[in-house]
């Protein structure tokens, strides 16, 4: 479903919608601006994870490892420190731009 979304609706369109289906909740008191924020950020990374991921099975290949269950366990760790860092390199760009 993440795919069709992503190939057929820009970001941008994406957040409008989520902006309208999130209205009502700002009766509650919810920004609902941050939340649309967070969703769209996480679903403009899943293509970067992607790319990510198939990036270090070709590295496991080079070195000559096999995809196996135990090695699954490297591709899991390195593609999430390497999401954590990009995480705090955005989180910086945000900060910078006084987004919080």
């Amino acid at each position: 479903m993440t795919l069709t979304y992503s190939q057929t609706l820009s970001v941008l369109e994406f957040a409008r919608i989520i902006s309208s289906l999130l209205s009502p909740l700002r009766r509650f008191g919810l920004n609902t601006d941050e939340v649309c924020l967070v969703i769209c950020l996480a679903i403009s990374m899943i293509p970067i994870l992607r790319r990510e991921i198939i990036e270090i099975k070709y590295a496991m290949r080079a070195k000559g490892m096999n995809l196996n269950m135990r090695n699954t366990y490297y591709v899991v760790t390195r593609s999430l420190i390497r999401s954590i860092k990009r995480v705090d390199e955005l989180d910086m760009a945000l900060r910078a731009r006084g987004i919080e």
